[in-house]
This record gives structure tokens, sequence and C-alpha cells, in this order.
């Protein structure tokens, strides 16, 4: 097992390789010097396991204790991370992409609850990046595996699809992707803009990760499912919107039965907006505009899926 930083000074070189606020940082070696260091070593080293007992930890730390607590766990991890690319073989690039992915979760604690640290829900993205379980690449990120959950079945016919439900029978044989079929499973980090030059340069990058690291994977095709893929956005956006280019650089494909509401004014929003009618959002930019209208209007926010095949990159 790799080592946990288990000092002060060992956790506050951590955060500075994470690219955190070192000031905001610094503030939490008041926590960390009137923790138990048995009760810190426990539950810093369960982070890289699948299931951080975050209920537990909750038992002795509550209200912003409890984020701090788990920010800390989370850097003491940084020598874990460190270790797990080099073993791998993974570039120093990568680990400086991945790193940066921490900042980006911190920020969204800012802007939801005013909260410096991390909530479960976000150190479970946080584990995910420190085992390898996500990659980056770049703009966008990947799964190291994954399995096409849809339950679809696609065929190509040039750059048109047919699509059918998966494993029914009278099917045609031998579809281009269906339900349980490796995959590429992208993610979109709220890391910046999404330039169309960017993401497919990450597609470039996916493929040849692949390629080398995994040779015998055998992926059938990159995907991505989002709220950022609802079909709507071709018409709620204007042209030279980068959510609309996005959708366009692969076969999009609407999920209208999967309500992405609530989760998509989270993504928007924040917080906030959970309390907030419709006319009551800000409208500060196109998406926010496009969106607070169309609920006023009584629309609904849906999921779409992005599916594009390896001789497509």
């Amino acid at each position: 097992m790799a080592k946990i930083a288990s000092s002060w000074q060992e956790l506050y070189a951590c955060a500075g390789k994470f690219g955190l606020d070192m000031v905001k940082f610094g503030e939490l070696e008041k926590l960390f010097n009137k923790t138990d260091p048995e009760i810190f070593a426990k539950y810093a080293s369960l982070v890289p396991q699948e299931n951080f007992p975050s209920d537990e930890v909750g038992k002795i730390f509550s209200g912003s204790e409890l984020y701090q607590f788990l920010l800390l766990c989370t850097v003491a991890n940084r020598p874990a991370l460190e270790e797990l690319y080099r073993e791998k073989g993974y570039p120093e690039y990568m680990l400086k992409e991945i790193s940066a992915d921490l900042p980006v979760w911190l920020d969204t604690m800012r802007r939801d609850i005013n909260t410096y640290g991390l909530a479960p829900r976000n150190m479970n993205w946080a584990m995910a990046c420190l085992t390898g379980w996500v990659i980056p690449h770049g703009r966008l990120q990947s799964n190291n595996i994954h399995f096409f959950t849809e339950n679809l079945s696609i065929y190509r016919n040039g750059s048109e699809l047919k699509i059918l439900p998966a494993f029914t029978p009278g099917n045609p044989p031998s579809p281009d992707l269906t339900r349980g079929d490796r995959a590429i499973n992208m993610h979109i980090p709220a890391s910046g803009p999404l330039k169309t030059d960017d993401c497919q340069a990450s597609f470039r990058r996916m493929k040849e990760f692949f390629n080398k690291f995994a040779p015998d994977y055998g992926f059938k095709a990159l995907v991505c499912t989002s709220w950022m893929l609802d079909p709507q956005y071709q018409e709620l956006l204007p042209e030279s919107s980068n959510i609309r280019q996005f959708q366009k650089l692969g076969h999009l494909i609407s999920l209208p039965e999967r309500d992405t509401t609530e989760g998509t004014m989270w993504r928007i929003w924040g917080d906030a907006a959970k309390n907030l009618p419709p006319d009551k959002l800000p409208a500060n930019t196109s998406l926010e505009k496009a969106v607070r209208q169309h609920l006023l209007n009584g629309g609904k926010m849906h999921s779409g899926l992005l599916v594009i095949f390896p001789d497509e990159i």
C-alpha cells in the first residue's frame, strides 16, 4: 500500500501538487492538529476503497468540519496517486491533468454552499480520480473500463444510424454497438470552455491511450451521456454555442424518457436553484437565458447520448 501523508507538512506539500489554494488549505491545519492521528490514518487509508464510510465519518465530524476532514483524507492520498501513475507508466502530463480535477470540485462546493472542502458526493468523484477509474485526456476524461449500458443496439449505414431496443427478437445480427459492449465512456469536466478543437484532440488521445495501454480492450465506440447532450439545445442555443458544436462531433441520440431537469439546474446554477422558481433564476449567460425561458414555458430538460466510432476519430 502506498504511503499516506500523515503530517501537516506532508499534507501541505500534497495540496500544492494538487494546485489548491494554499491559503484556504492552510486554514485546515487547526482541524488536522486536533484530530486523533489514528482516526485520521484510519479514514485516509480507506479513501481508495470502493465504499468509503462517509456516514460513519459523519458521526465524528459534522457541518463544515466533515467537508474539511474529507478533503484532508483525499489530499493525504497524493502519494498513492503518484505511485499508481508510475506503475501504469502514464505520462507526467496526465498526472497534472487529473490533479487539476480536485480544485474544480472545491470551486463547486464554494458555489453551492459557500464551504471549503468536499461533500461525500464530490468525494466519490475525487476517489474515482485517485484510483485511476477516471483518466484525463486533455479537455475530456474517460473511465478506464466501461461496458455500454444503454438498452440499445446501434447499426451504422454510412452516416445514418438505425437504433433498436437491445436483444429484441428479429433484430439484425452484428450491431455496431449494443448493450454490454466495451466502450470508452467520456466525461466532460467543468474545467473551462468546451472548444471543438480541444474535444477532438481528446478523442484522438483516448483512442491512442487505449491502443497503447490496453491494446486488448477492443472498444466499439466512444460514448457520452450527459445533460449537455439534450438535443433541445440545438434549438435553444445559438449556432455558435460550444454545447451545440460538441453535439455535432458524433452521432447524437435523444433520451427523452430521462428527465434531467433538476440535474441540469444544479449544473448551471448550483444548489441555490433547488429553492428558486424559474422566474427567479439568474439569466446572465446565453445558457442561463435559454434554459430559464424553456422552464418558464413549461419545458423539461433531458439527457442525450453521443456516440463516436473509432474510424470516425
